[in-house]
């Protein structure tokens, strides 16, 4: 498998965890740090252009080590004990539990290293396309039934939500008589370099939109997932005579909120940023990936250490989508401005800032029967970015799944807590 390119960045953190403790176990001992070595074992393992970046952190965090070593032994030998912190059982203990769970990431990287999985092969009929963006049709024959317009985010591939043939929710869909489809904005070509959102919407998501109805009879819902919910929102508005209902999928809205993922940034900051990303055009998935990491920095490592532990069955999905996530592309610079600056820095799409062309964007204004799915274990998109979203549009109902924003769509329990629900919830209106 590919290994992640946010990789370095986690065996860092990693090394962090094992060095501290490493250098306070050895300040006790007097023995060298030897750990190294054991980080080096792994590394031919790692088959991929982060080999060289991860050794040298190692060679680099070698000296950080050494270093907190002798600051360690330097104040423990004034035998302080008015502090917990420094006492030598205590230090032992976090040394053990440090490399434990070091240990443990590490093999469940080299045991995903060593795996191996091929996504499906699978043919799609094209509907339309135009750029570098193409309409799937999943069920082209059931032009009479309810059509599902599926906007996924442009930050990673549209697969997810027809992973593979037991977890694919789209596939759900086409067994219930309906006809999904998907549009797949691929990666930006040069004719896109230029593009914001809201020319993604108005240039290919609107007439992808129009070409549907062109040739389906019966009645178009919207499903937007995650950024692509944000789409779809401005399509129901900008395009309202054509859609029949809206499905909003951990779609983000207030990032003012409690619970909100972001760091408020101080103004130069956020210029600082600004001016990154305008050093990039497209700007490297790994930038977006990197962000969505330090949400939560540790369920990285967590979710590797537990890679070996499961079942054969298990280790197929985790590679799945694994291979999904690190499967990310680029984006625009006008886009990645969009989505990491001004919107959770700036907050307008719940401010009202957000223009397509002459209109402003209001949910207030959608008249269509909605559906709003909120995960109550969302760590990209929690309850209360979300919730307002939904307060806003009038005709809305508000599911709750028990699950996170991936697992909403593609995960174990995926069927009972999202498939089954929401196609029941269009089998009542339609």
């Amino acid at each position: 498998m590919i290994p992640p390119e946010t990789l370095p960045m986690h065996l860092l953190m990693a090394m962090m965890q094992s060095g501290f403790s490493t250098g306070a176990s050895n300040a006790w001992s007097g023995s060298s740090n030897d750990w190294l070595n054991s980080w080096m074992k792994f590394m031919p393992r790692l088959e991929h252009p982060v080999e060289t970046q991860t050794k040298a952190l190692l060679s680099e965090w070698q000296n950080l080590a050494e270093q907190n070593a002798q600051l360690l032994k330097s104040l423990l030998g004034k035998n302080d004990n008015s502090s917990a912190f420094f006492d030598p059982q205590f230090l032992q203990s976090l040394s053990e539990q440090a490399a434990q769970q070091t240990t443990g990431f590490l093999e469940g990287i080299q045991s995903y290293m060593g795996a191996s999985y091929e996504r499906p092969e699978k043919k799609y009929r094209v509907l339309w396309k135009k750029g570098s963006a193409r309409l799937l049709d999943l069920a082209p024959q059931e032009t009479d039934g309810v059509a599902i317009l599926c906007i996924p985010s442009l930050i990673n591939k549209f697969y997810v939500l027809d992973l593979y043939p037991e977890a694919s929710f789209a596939e759900y869909l086409v067994s219930q008589g309906y006809r999904p489809l998907i549009l797949d904005w691929c990666i930006p070509s040069d004719a896109e370099m230029d593009f914001s959102c809201a020319d993604y919407i108005s240039a290919y998501a609107i007439p992808a939109l129009q070409t549907l109805r062109e040739n389906h009879d019966g009645p178009i819902a919207l499903l937007g997932y995650c950024m692509g919910g944000v789409f779809a929102v401005a399509m129901a508005q900008l395009a309202a005579f054509l859609v029949d209902a809206l499905l909003l999928l951990a779609t983000p809205w207030d990032f003012s909120a409690e619970d909100t993922p972001r760091i408020l940034l101080e103004p130069s900051a956020q210029m600082m940023l600004r001016n990154s990303i305008a050093s990039m055009n497209p700007v490297p998935n790994v930038i977006v990936q990197t962000m969505f990491h330090l949400i939560n920095p540790w369920h990285v490592q967590k979710k590797y250490s537990a890679y070996p532990l499961l079942s054969a069955e298990e280790k197929k999905h985790f590679l799945a989508v694994e291979q999904w996530v690190n499967d990310g592309v680029p984006l625009t610079q006008k886009v990645a401005e969009e989505c990491l600056v001004d919107w959770p820095q700036g907050n307008m799409l719940a401010s009202h800032q957000w223009k397509i062309g002459r209109k402003w964007i209001e949910p207030e204004s959608i008249k269509c029967p909605t559906l709003c799915v909120i995960p109550e274990h969302d760590a990209i998109v929690p309850k209360r970015v979300a919730e307002p979203l939904a307060k806003m549009i009038r005709k809305s109902d508000v599911m709750y799944p028990k699950s996170g924003h991936v697992s909403m769509v593609a995960g174990k329990n995926a069927k009972k807590e999202l498939w089954e629900p929401l196609a029941k919830w269009l089998a009542k209106r339609f």
